[in-house]
């Protein structure tokens, strides 16, 4: 396997069924993409899915790639992986980029910025969906704004995704991914609504790898 894999993941989990592949099963790359400028090719064969990570949340809300470089690796991978290359998706957030999600989640508004920024992204470099890698809902991470209200208030971040995704997916006649990464434990399970969460949802990333420190950090 070449370097520049965060994660490697089969993903089947808690009966999602928006998406209904051929295959009963899903095999999903995370690419982180400082990783790439090292990699003279990539080997995208035998993945269903792609994430991208990661976009930045920012305290207003607006989903932003940090760098040009950015935009340059995800013009990269939309013009390798042909027509029958896994989908593309934007992953959002990460450990490190979790800082203001619950302020993007906490009004109407901010989640309809939110959806409107990163519906943007996947227009402009022709992507496939969004995952949303929040880390976490109702708890601090790596020193991040959270409140109480973060359970019910990723439902309807979700929900705006969803809404947006759809119309957007009407106006290009086409369908857009929605995906989250979850964590696998109750704690994460006490702070967030997941029966709510599932319906509005393609499927769900249950990150399950343990990684060094460092690499974890750097996520």
């Amino acid at each position: 396997m070449r370097i520049g894999w965060i994660c490697l993941v089969v993903c089947l989990l808690w009966g999602c069924v928006r998406e209904q592949p051929a295959l009963d099963f899903r095999v999903v790359g995370y690419l982180y993409g400082p990783r790439m400028d090292s990699l003279p090719t990539l080997e995208l064969s035998g993945l269903t899915h792609l994430n991208y990570a990661f976009a930045n949340v920012r305290p207003d809300g607006r989903v932003v790639l940090e760098t040009s470089d950015d935009s340059v690796r995800l013009r990269r991978l939309a013009g390798m992986r042909g027509p029958e290359g896994p989908r593309l998706l934007l992953s959002v957030g990460g450990w490190t980029w979790s800082d203001y999600f619950s302020d993007a989640a906490l009004t109407e508004a901010s989640r309809r910025r939110f959806a409107e920024s990163a519906g943007s992204l996947l227009v402009a470099f022709e992507l496939d969906g969004l995952d949303i890698d929040w880390e976490y809902p109702g708890q601090p991470g790596e020193g991040n704004v959270y409140r109480a209200e973060d359970r019910e208030n990723f439902t309807r971040l979700l929900a705006a995704v969803r809404a947006m995704l759809d119309a957007l997916g009407r106006a290009h006649g086409r369908t857009y991914l929605l995906t989250i990464a979850a964590a696998a434990g109750p704690e994460y399970l006490a702070h967030v609504e997941i029966d709510a969460v599932q319906s509005l949802v393609d499927f769900i990333n249950l990150m399950t790898c343990q990684l060094p420190t460092t690499e974890v950090m750097g996520l």
